[in-house]
């Protein structure tokens, strides 16, 4: 199995903030409900190209410096989300297709949602080792968690064009 390790420790009590802020504000709801409250909150920093705010065409941001700059692209959202959700204690994944990254997030599926006019109709996960990791559209507003907007692409790819990478910390990671 891919993953990803996040695992830089000058983040971590910025991080773990953050997210009890979260989880005390969800107390009580659904793993599905809080994943999409962290989402909103993603999805209010302001796009910004690489190449715009860092100068390099392309550019991973800790979650920190996203904060920080409260600007960023699909992976640096998509970093953010992850590290919160990882550090709220969900499984997380990071979706990676040509020319765009989202979030995939492991939580107990309740509701019976359809999507939006402007999404792919059904709602989409990946799954690996069992896991299913529904997925998370961090940049633009109003994306449900398992709602893909069509502007993706991803309905017309095949598998083969799209990587997933669990993400872990690094204590996670260890052999």
């Amino acid at each position: 199995m891919n993953f990803a390790v996040t695992a830089d420790t000058a983040d971590d009590s910025y991080l773990k903030t953050l997210a009890d802020y979260f989880a005390d504000k969800a107390e009580g709801w659904s793993g599905q409900k809080t994943a999409g409250f962290v989402l909103a909150f993603v999805q209010y920093i302001e796009y910004k190209y690489d190449s715009d705010s860092v100068g390099y065409d392309e550019y991973w941001k800790y979650p920190l410096e996203t904060l920080f700059d409260q600007n960023g692209d699909c992976e640096d959202t998509t970093i953010l989300y992850c590290a919160i959700m990882r550090e709220m204690g969900y499984g997380t994944a990071m979706i990676i297709m040509p020319g765009h990254m989202a979030a995939g997030v492991s939580v107990e599926w309740e509701m019976n949602y359809t999507g939006s006019k402007n999404s792919i109709a059904d709602i989409h996960y990946v799954e690996l080792g069992g896991v299913k990791y529904y997925y998370g559209e961090t940049t633009g507003t109003g994306w449900h968690i398992g709602e893909v907007p069509s502007s993706t692409g991803l309905d017309k790819l095949d598998e083969k064009d799209i990587t997933v990478y669990t993400v872990k910390g690094l204590e996670e990671a260890a052999p």
